[in-house]
């Protein structure tokens, strides 16, 4: 019964990452804010419950950035590449900056609005 509902939980994790990458994809301008307000959901859950499986990982947090940087936001990109590291330096094993995390500010151009 544990793997079940470790795989159910793990389930969760990949779904808010889901929903974090379609308004990373988004055209809509709150895409940023939105996708950092799943973030904070995800965040206050985890703290709520305890539950690691619900902590917001490297996925998550490089969906954000790169929405961020998309719209051309670099300093707020840049914040949440902080917050991610700080993450890390915590504890959250699952937030461990990658290299795709790191560049994601430096390659990011912003869209512009059709």
């Amino acid at each position: 019964h544990r793997v079940a509902g470790r795989q159910r939980q793990m389930g969760i994790r990949a779904s808010y990452n889901t929903v974090l990458n379609c308004w990373a994809k988004s055209h809509s301008r709150q895409a940023p804010e939105q996708a950092e307000a799943l973030l904070r959901e995800m965040q206050d859950r985890f703290e709520t419950t305890g539950d690691y499986d619900l902590q917001p990982d490297v996925v998550s947090y490089s969906v954000v950035i790169h929405t961020y940087a998309r719209q051309g936001n670099i300093a707020k990109a840049e914040s949440m590449l902080e917050e991610l590291h700080e993450e890390y330096l915590q504890g959250n094993e699952s937030a461990r900056p990658n290299v795709r995390s790191l560049i994601l500010t430096q390659i990011s151009e912003p869209t512009r609005p059709h």
